[in-house]
């Protein structure tokens, strides 16, 4: 499996300057404990960039809505997370056909974007994805399948049909 995203040391940035910071360290929204704060690495510009708009291009023109276009998406699920109680949505992102171990590249915009194990993006999933405010795409480094949250508070989740480039 070729791995569209390789990242190195010098594509992270300090999670001091990350801009969501507040999130996962405000004790008016939630304190993460520590051991789980140091799994998440904030990705540095141009890097960000990079991801956001290879994934941008990609929902947009391959995987519309995760599923308009049969052939470069498969086994669509999606849950809307505004009407489930927020552990029915774990449990929901838990049962995805994702190694919990698996890292990830959690892509909010060009200038915003963490990897972190799976594990850690679904069960503080509340503390990543904001309703009526955000719009992200979780991928693995490979590309293989994508999980969009948009600020309307769903995920849609899909597996690539056909590796990244390839003729469809």
């Amino acid at each position: 499996m070729v791995m569209l995203f390789e990242l190195e040391d010098a594509d992270y940035e300090p999670l001091t300057s990350f801009s969501l910071l507040w999130r996962w360290t405000s004790p008016r929204y939630t304190e993460l404990p520590t051991d789980v704060f140091e799994r998440i690495r904030p990705i540095a510009q141009p890097k960000a960039a990079l991801i956001d708009h290879y994934v941008t291009k990609r929902v947009n023109s391959e995987w519309p809505a995760l599923g308009l276009k049969a052939e470069s998406v498969r086994d669509v699920q999606v849950i809307d997370a505004d009407d489930e109680h927020e552990s029915v949505v774990r449990e929901w992102l838990l049962s995805l056909p994702i190694p919990l171990d698996e890292t990830v590249i959690v892509s909010w915009n060009e200038d915003t974007a963490v990897t972190a194990p799976f594990a850690v993006v679904a069960e503080y999933w509340s503390d990543f994805f904001y309703l009526s405010s955000d719009d992200a795409v979780i991928i693995p480094p490979s590309v293989a399948w994508m999980l969009t949250w948009d600020h309307g508070g769903t995920f849609h989740f899909g597996i690539a049909s056909r590796e990244p480039g390839e003729a469809g």
